[in-house]
């Protein structure tokens, strides 16, 4: 009784607070009007710490919608603190701004770039990442040439992984206006490495986990920024023994991805690593087999196939047990696109035979889904089906695929 309790009293003090933002939030609508641009900020700045459920989601952005329309009116009378803040917000519940609205707003902050914080500069970049949005390069020079010149220096190492990875989403390359920058970065990032490896209870490097390790590498390969080969051996001097303790097929893949695009292989101890990551995966996978249900397809064995693909693309021997275990979890499982096309091209390139089981399932569902299979995948899912002599049963469908894509 005395939990139900509780658990009434929890939901009526919740009930409480709703009604009092939302009253509040009636108050500051009436008020906006006569808010100076300041004031705008912080109420803007409150409703991206405040207004995270549904309805005041929705009272959030009347509200910011307000404050968008204040400071497209008046925008030299913001600061760039100020225009931060309001910036912030609209990244922080995605509430869209047009282009040519971030690309005025972006143009005033720039201004005042040189008397942001490492923080606020960190945070500028990571909205505009959430916000989907590019800076235009002349304002990306600015941001980036503040960083390197007032804070990289003295940042702390997530920051530094933040900034690389906020300009690998902003970017398509490590172009002119930011290779600096990335420079710069990408040596502050490997000199805390290189003293997190000497000494594993750094503050600066406690909370370093597989996926900031998996983000750097794989910042380098979006931007296509070759880094020394010195600092690759950091990564995966770092990752080895993260894998052990939190590896899983997605993060690894990222990583694995990233080594391939950059056109190098990593350390025995990374691929070793990944391997027995499959083998976890296959574990836990024949637990939940007993369990499921129709439905899904082969989602679950899905990363656990791209990994197993990823060392192959890197020259990785996978030994055939491995690829059997693949096997059988797929024809247990089910299949589903991704799965069906890595676990395939693996087999043909590797020479794995495959059964008669897989071969039956395999083909009932890329018949049933072929017309939903991208072009690139789809003639590579043939050119693997040809190598294991896996035929069709249906004829139709090759004449419904080329009606799609070659007519």
């Amino acid at each position: 009784g005395v939990e139900l309790e509780g658990e009434g009293e929890g939901e009526e003090e919740e009930r409480r607070r709703e009604e009092s933002l939302a009253h509040l939030g009636e108050l500051v609508k009436l008020r906006l009007p006569w808010m100076n641009s300041r004031s705008l900020s912080v109420v803007a700045n409150a409703c991206g710490k405040l207004m995270q459920k549904q309805k005041q989601k929705r009272m959030s952005e009347e509200i910011l919608g307000h404050i968008r329309h204040r400071v497209n009116a008046q925008l030299a009378g913001f600061t760039s603190r100020d225009l931060e803040n309001i910036f912030w917000a609209h990244g922080k519940l995605r509430v869209r701004l047009s282009v040519e609205e971030m690309d005025a707003w972006l143009d005033r902050l720039s201004l005042g770039a040189d008397q942001m914080s490492a923080k606020s500069l960190v945070n500028l970049l990571y909205t505009c990442q959430r916000l989907r949005y590019r800076p235009q390069p002349g304002v990306m020079a600015v941001l980036a040439g503040c960083i390197a010149e007032n804070h990289v220096s003295s940042m702390g190492l997530m920051s530094l992984i933040n900034v690389l990875s906020s300009f690998a989403h902003l970017q398509k390359d490590a172009s002119a206006e930011i290779v600096d920058c990335i420079n710069l970065v990408t040596s502050s990032i490997t000199a805390r490495l290189e003293h997190h490896s000497t000494s594993s209870g750094s503050s600066s490097t406690a909370t370093l986990n597989l996926r900031n390790v998996a983000n750097v590498i794989w910042s380098f390969a979006e931007l296509q920024y070759y880094p020394p080969e010195r600092v690759l051996h950091l990564l995966d001097r770092s990752a080895a023994p993260l894998i052990e303790k939190e590896g899983n097929p997605l993060v690894l893949n990222t990583y694995l991805r990233a080594c391939h695009r950059l056109a190098r292989k990593p350390s025995l101890d990374v691929l070793e690593g990944a391997l027995a990551v499959t083998e976890k995966s296959f574990l836990s996978m024949h637990k939940s087999f007993r369990r499921r249900e129709e439905g899904g397809g082969g989602g679950g064995l899905r990363e656990t196939s791209r990994l197993i693909k990823s060392l192959i693309m890197l020259s990785y021997e996978v030994p055939q047990d491995y690829l059997s275990s693949l096997e059988k979890g797929l024809c247990e499982a089910g299949f589903d696109a991704v799965s069906l096309h890595d676990s395939l091209w693996s087999f043909a390139t590797s020479g794995h035979k495959v059964g008669d089981d897989f071969r039956t399932k395999a083909v009932r569902f890329f018949e049933r889904n072929a017309e939903e299979i991208r072009i690139g995948p789809l003639c590579r899912i043939f050119w693997s089906m040809t190598l294991l002599d896996v035929s069709l049963e249906d004829p139709e469908v090759m004449d419904r695929i080329v009606a799609l894509y070659w007519q």
